[in-house]
C-alpha cells in the first residue's frame, strides 16, 4: 500500500541507489580496469583461488545465477588466460577450474586493491559502523532478497 511516509522511504532509496551503490560498484570495479575483468570476474578468480573443485556450475548455484551468466565470465577470463579447466577422472564433461600463474598474481593484486579500499572506509567510518551496516544489508538480503 503506497503512502506518503512510504514514498519518502521510496524517493530515499533511490537517492542512495543513485549516489551511493552505483558508486560503490565502480570504485570497486576501478582495480580489475587494468587487467580487463569486472569486479564479478574477480570474485570468479577469488572463488577459484580459495577453493578446491570449482565449477561453473557451483559457482552458478552458490551466486544463485543462471550458467550461461558464468559461462561468460569464465570465457572471458580463459581468453586472458587467468583461469585453465580440467575434466573430472570419472566424469570429463565437469571441469574444474584452475588460476594460472598469471591468474594467481592477478587475483592477489585486485585482492590488495580492493582491501586497501575497503581499509579506507573502514577508518573513515569506523569499525562499529561497518559491521552494524553489513548486519543490516545481510539482514535486508535475507529476509527482503533471498528469503529462502
Amino acid at each position: 500500500m503506497k503512502t506518503k511516509s512510504n514514498d519518502k522511504l521510496f524517493e530515499g532509496s533511490v537517492e542512495i541507489y543513485m549516489s551511493t551503490l552505483k558508486f560503490l560498484e565502480y570504485v570497486l570495479s576501478e582495480p580489475t580496469k587494468e587487467y580487463e575483468i569486472s569486479f564479478e570476474q574477480f570474485l570468479v578468480l577469488r572463488n577459484i583461488c580459495n577453493n578446491e573443485k570449482v565449477t561453473q556450475m557451483g559457482i552458478a548455484a552458490q551466486r544463485n545465477v543462471t550458467r550461461s551468466a558464468i559461462s561468460r565470465q569464465i570465457k572471458s577470463l580463459l581468453r586472458l588466460g587467468y583461469i585453465s579447466q580440467t575434466p573430472d577422472q570419472k566424469d570429463k564433461r565437469k571441469l574444474y577450474l584452475h588460476l594460472t600463474k598469471r591468474g594467481a598474481e592477478v587475483e592477489q593484486l585486485i585482492d590488495r586493491k580492493v582491501h586497501l579500499v575497503f581499509e579506507g572506509w573502514v577508518a573513515k567510518f569506523g569499525q562499529k559502523k561497518v559491521e552494524s551496516l553489513l548486519k543490516l544489508l545481510k539482514e535486508f538480503g535475507n529476509q527482503v532478497i533471498n528469503p529462502n
